[in-house]
């Protein structure tokens, strides 16, 4: 699987707020929100990740490989519609949960301290 090093530390996605909200709508279009089928949408998301592996791993250009995340984003955002959850609370809580963790990288891959 191709690697991709930033070269840039700032943020590529700083203003996604239209096209998070454009997404959204486009559930609520569809009525996949209210009457949809949770385990489903679950069951989606594990497949939309394994199309992102098979983009990364067999060497897809990169619109290919990022129309692949950003299927794995819009089932996310399904996911957070469902709840009433913002996109913006989720990464909050995962920011602060990240910021105390520790560890170290193996192979290429950030390991908790407590799965070393």
């Amino acid at each position: 699987m191709k690697s991709v090093k930033m070269t840039n530390t700032e943020s590529r996605n700083s203003d996604l707020g239209y096209e998070v909200e454009r997404n959204a709508k486009w559930h609520y279009d569809k009525d996949i929100v209210d009457n949809g089928v949770e385990d489903k949408q679950i069951r989606k998301l594990i497949e939309e990740v394994h199309e992102v592996e098979e983009a990364l791993q067999f060497g897809a250009d990169d619109i290919e490989c990022m129309k692949e995340i950003g299927d794995v984003i819009t089932v996310v955002i399904n996911l957070c519609e469902r709840r009433g959850y913002t996109i913006e609370d989720c990464l909050k809580l995962t920011n602060d949960k990240l910021s105390k963790r520790t560890g170290k990288k193996v192979n290429g891959v950030f390991v908790k301290s407590e799965d070393l």
